[in-house]
């Protein structure tokens, strides 16, 4: 009975669309729209870096410390990040090109931007804070925000961006 295939076809199709939500094959599918997404961008976008810039304007003397809003500088919880950051927290599928790359992480640090990402994504699940709860200043303070590890991404997600809101 051509209905009953045709059922039996669409009930596995939710049943994979469910599936895949929990399962670790998600960045299969959020690989594809972050990368349409974050066309365009470069590794060192700095207009989504609100509070690091308004930092850096502080100390340099280009702003009072009036100008700058303490509320809005730096991400602690999954909700504080834009949706963009989430959506390539979820797209990283550990291949561990960033790794390869990764200065302190090639002379044997306890670092790696895949590492940053799995630690942020467990602290989103969680709904638990970044910092200190996941990333500590011993971690932090690991990565030298060289870009290697954007650079090798075949995504180009950028979890650096991330680490400097935290920062």
């Amino acid at each position: 009975d051509i209905y009953g295939f045709h059922t039996a076809h669409y009930m596995t199709l939710v049943l994979f669309a469910i599936y895949i939500t929990y399962s670790k094959h998600l960045h299969i599918i959020t690989a594809w729209i972050y990368r349409y997404l974050n066309r365009g961008r470069g590794a060192y976008d700095t207009e989504r870096v609100n509070g690091v810039c308004m930092m850096m304007d502080m100390m340099e003397g280009n702003a009072s410390s009036a100008d700058v809003n303490s509320g809005t500088m730096g991400s602690n919880h999954g909700s504080e990040l834009s949706r963009l950051d989430t959506l390539g927290i979820y797209s990283c599928s550990r291949c561990g090109r960033c790794e390869e790359l990764c200065p302190p992480h090639i002379v044997g640090e306890d670092f790696s931007p895949m590492e940053t990402n799995i630690r942020i994504k467990k602290a989103i699940e969680k709904k638990s804070a970044f910092y200190p709860d996941f990333i500590d200043d011993d971690f932090i303070s690991r990565c030298i925000s060289c870009g290697a590890c954007v650079a090798a991404c075949p995504i180009g997600i950028n979890p650096m961006k991330v680490l400097w809101e935290i920062k």
